[in-house]
């Protein structure tokens, strides 16, 4: 599988090392997973080799396109102008999960979190509120919902006019600290990103993708 599996942990190795000598002139190395065209579909080529190919598809089938980006683009945007609207220039809007490591699909919703809400971080749910009356105020949903008593409290919605399901927190910084590690390993290993989008994609279908399940 050599000659279209370009990933070894002593390449990633010298993938991190290519990038020092990259910053400091010199070339790097550049990981890449891609399939072997002559075999993807040869009933004939080994069974592994064919699985590898077909996992590679279905993630390519499964990523957002511009026009996905652009409308998540947009519904962050609106919820940015609310925060911002709420407590000033100041604050932060991040998102994190599928949407900040690479790995959403178009049914994976947006996770959203709100760095520099006028609330203590012990006790989030009033800037919720005062999130959701606004939200409530330009009609921006067709289903929204506060969850107060998660261990992180969240804001469930789904936009009325694209349709894409979104969650917000506020003063939450965990899942930011999440998406970064869930980076590295992808750009370190890069067959995990696939492995993870296809281990996702079998748990929704089963409806045991949420945290409750």
């Amino acid at each position: 599988m050599g000659d279209f599996l370009e990933f070894s942990p002593s390449a990633a190795k010298s993938a991190r090392q290519g990038q020092s000598d990259k910053e400091q002139g010199s070339s790097s190395v550049t990981l890449s997973v891609k399939k072997n065209l002559s075999e993807i579909n040869d009933p004939n080529s080994a069974p592994l080799t064919r699985l590898h190919n077909e996992i590679l598809s279905f993630c390519e089938n499964l990523d957002l396109t511009e026009e996905d980006l652009n409308t998540r683009d947009e519904v962050v945007n609106e919820i940015t102008d609310i925060a911002k609207q709420l407590w000033g220039e100041g604050v932060q809007v991040h998102m994190f999960g599928s949407q900040a490591t690479g790995t959403a699909t178009r049914t994976s919703d947006v996770d959203l979190t709100i760095l520099g809400c006028d609330c203590p971080a012990d006790d989030t749910v009033p800037a919720m509120v005062a999130i959701a009356d606004v939200i409530k105020a330009r009609d921006l949903a067709s289903y929204l919902e506060i969850i107060p008593n998660a261990k992180v409290p969240i804001i469930k919605m789904d936009h009325k006019k694209s349709g894409m399901s979104l969650d917000i927190c506020c003063n939450e910084a965990t899942g930011i600290q999440g998406a970064s590690v869930v980076a590295a390993l992808s750009r370190d290993y890069p067959p995990f990103k696939y492995l993870m989008m296809v281990l996702k994609l079998y748990l929704a279908k089963r409806q045991l993708h949420e945290t409750y399940s």
